[in-house]
């Protein structure tokens, strides 16, 4: 008997296309809500040529679409200038690999993905890459959740909440 998947949408107002979850609720204010295409990325240490530290090409990628991905999506009361505590919330969903889409040990989209990379570090890197976006520095994060799950596409769901 097949178990129902949990639900990992909770709290979250816009979802990708995945078909299991319950509807999401209408964006309160001082609530934003955004979708970054392609592959979750993690943080990484800074690389190290002699004396010279420098960040990789591709998380300078990585953090450049977030960026792209919050321009024009971060509402009021973010941005540049937002000085207050800052809720973040992560959703990190990997398309599930041909090979895992059918048979004896298939994976449902919203299934739990527990391999690498750390979700610690794609919060990181969400933080990093929203540093003068949404908000003046991401010491103001207070409050982060970062889950991860099977989809059918590769995609991160942002949503940013003034904390109280």
């Amino acid at each position: 008997m097949a178990t129902k998947a949990p639900n990992l949408w909770r709290g979250v107002t816009k979802r990708p296309s995945l078909t299991l979850f319950d509807e999401p609720a209408p964006q309160a204010h001082g609530t934003t809500t955004f979708i970054v295409p392609g592959k979750p990325s993690a943080w990484q240490r800074a690389a190290k040529f002699g004396k010279r530290h420098f960040t990789l090409p591709a998380m300078a990628a990585a953090q450049a679409a977030i960026a792209r991905a919050a321009d024009g999506n971060v509402l009021y009361p973010f941005g540049p200038d937002f000085a207050g505590p800052v809720s973040l919330d992560v959703l990190a969903v990997f398309e599930i690999p041909k090979t895992r889409a059918k048979g004896k040990h298939r994976l449902a989209p919203g299934a739990p993905h527990t391999q690498k990379p750390d979700s610690s570090n794609i919060s990181k890197q969400v933080e990093d890459a929203l540093n003068g976006i949404a908000y003046h520095d991401d010491a103001q994060v207070c409050d982060t959740r970062c889950r991860k799950a099977w989809g059918e596409r590769n995609e991160t769901v942002i949503t940013l909440r003034a904390a109280v």
